[in-house]
């Protein structure tokens, strides 16, 4: 099940394919005006394409205007030239005061509870049981994730999730944590697990349920249960599928 948030202007540029470097990317520029335009009176895209280098310390080769931020992009100083980089991933959000900021997934603990507020939204996950409570900034909306057993909380981050071991028989239950969106979902690790989603939640709309298994394959659902049955290709020709029941392990529940 997933819940998000809206978080201002989407400013979308395409990437241009064909041309990229090991530290850089070459961008699809357009026609259009920013709104930090207000600062920058001549900050337009152009019509060409602008190839920038993006290595990991970008401060070395430019210099990042802190006026001109959008949620998804950020205007840089280049070499006497002023540019403003819009990314397909969401960096920055609108903090209560109504400033950008930047987004930061780190969790920090606060007593009982493992916090995330430098996002647009604001999450707390209990330290000691899987359960989490979600709130987003702009819309207000509000969800509550909660899942049966006692469970040390332990955050990866690597994938940016929090994990809880077997809160069932061979089944691990994790939490996602996006830039825009919370995703709550188990994995079954063997045919003995439960075949149902362990996650429970309130808040908005009933949650619709998907899966697929370790080869990407869709799991058969009834009702709120998967059958233990996987989707497979019978003819490549003409794209012709058969429940099967040889699922490969483990399936992801969200």
């Amino acid at each position: 099940m997933r819940v998000f948030d809206r978080i201002g202007p989407q400013i979308q540029a395409k990437e241009s394919i064909g041309k990229r470097t090991r530290r850089g990317k070459t961008f699809f520029l357009g026609k259009k005006q920013f709104p930090c335009a207000t600062c920058h009176p001549g900050a337009y895209y152009a019509d060409q394409r602008v190839h920038v280098v993006l290595p990991k310390d970008q401060r070395e080769y430019g210099t990042v205007d802190p006026d001109c931020a959008t949620c998804n992009g950020e205007g840089w100083v280049l070499k006497d030239q002023w540019r403003h980089l819009s990314y397909m991933t969401p960096l920055h959000y609108l903090d209560d005061d109504g400033v950008w900021q930047d987004i930061d997934l780190t969790p920090i603990r606060d007593g009982p509870y493992f916090v995330i507020d430098r996002a647009p939204f604001v999450l707390r996950v209990a330290y000691d049981r899987p359960e989490a409570w979600y709130e987003g900034r702009e819309t207000g909306k509000r969800a509550h994730f909660w899942a049966s057993g006692k469970r040390q909380t332990r955050w990866d981050e690597d994938q940016q999730r929090f994990v809880w071991r077997d809160v069932a028989k061979d089944a691990d239950v994790t939490l996602l944590v996006r830039p825009m969106s919370v995703l709550a979902e188990t994995w079954l690790k063997s045919a003995n697990a439960p075949h149902k989603a362990l996650w429970d939640y309130e808040g908005g709309a009933d949650p619709v349920y998907s899966a697929q298994d370790a080869e990407g394959r869709k799991a058969e659902w009834t009702g709120n249960e998967w059958t233990g049955r996987v989707s497979e290709i019978v003819d490549r020709r003409t794209r012709q599928r058969r429940w099967v029941e040889t699922p490969s392990y483990p399936v992801r529940i969200v």
